[in-house]
Parts: C-alpha cells; structure tokens; sequence
C-alpha cells in the first residue's frame, strides 16, 4: 500500500505527502499507540513525535485522553486539506524507505514486472526446472 501512495494517481494524499516519502529513509517510520495494543506503524512526523513523547513520559500511566485529539482522523484530515504532512498520523510502511520516485501506476507496475523478471533471471540456474 505505501508504495502506491506515492503515485500520481493516488488522489488522498497532496504532493507534499508524496514528497515526504521519496526524502524518507531507513528511520522515517514509527510504531504509536502499543500501549493500547492497538499499535499502528505511522510516518514519522511532528504529530508521531509528539505521540511517542507522551506514550514515554506518562509510561503505564498513560491514558487514551492523553493521545486522543493527535490521533484522530480528523487530525489527518485537516492535514490533507491543508497539504501539511506533518498535521495527523498516516499510516506507512517501512518499505517508504524505498520509495525514490513519483511514477503513474502503469510505470510502477511495469517496473516491478521488469525487476522480477530480472531478479528470476538471476537466479534461474539455482531453480528446478518443472515437468509441468
């Protein structure tokens, strides 16, 4: 899924969200809310940052209140509305690491088609060959 967000024809998030991830790197991603065992893997931005600091500082103490207006959708939403990725949570893959570019679903697809291939290619000698 987060590959696909950083698209042309992903409608959801403006290109300032887009153009986080292709700056993202091995430690822009953050787990939030494993207190509450409902953790969420997110991108690590100024609203993750405040979460993770509250989830430390209260420690066991800590309350859904504490955390609840900074991981509302509508936070997320205001945040898409305004083109500010750094207003809500969004979840992420750490995957986003990976991410370097801004292509159409087409390029994408065939890209990952093209690179298969290429790695099936490179490994084809170590494969049994099927009497199928």
């Amino acid at each position: 899924g987060t590959r696909f967000n950083a698209t042309v024809e992903c409608n959801i998030f403006p290109q300032s969200f887009k153009d986080q991830m292709v700056k993202a790197d091995d430690r822009s991603t953050i787990m939030v809310m494993k207190p509450f065992k409902a953790s969420s893997r997110v991108f690590k931005n100024k609203t993750a940052a405040e979460i993770s600091r509250i989830e430390k500082e209260k420690g066991v103490g800590l309350k859904f209140q504490d955390i609840g207006e900074l991981v509302k959708f509508d936070m997320l939403r205001e945040g898409i509305e305004k083109g500010d990725p750094d207003h809500g949570i969004w979840n992420c893959g750490q995957s986003v690491c990976l991410v370097d570019d801004v292509p159409t679903c087409r390029e994408l697809v065939s890209r990952l088609i093209r690179e298969a291939h290429e790695a099936l290619d490179g490994v084809s000698f170590a494969l049994a060959r099927s009497r199928l």
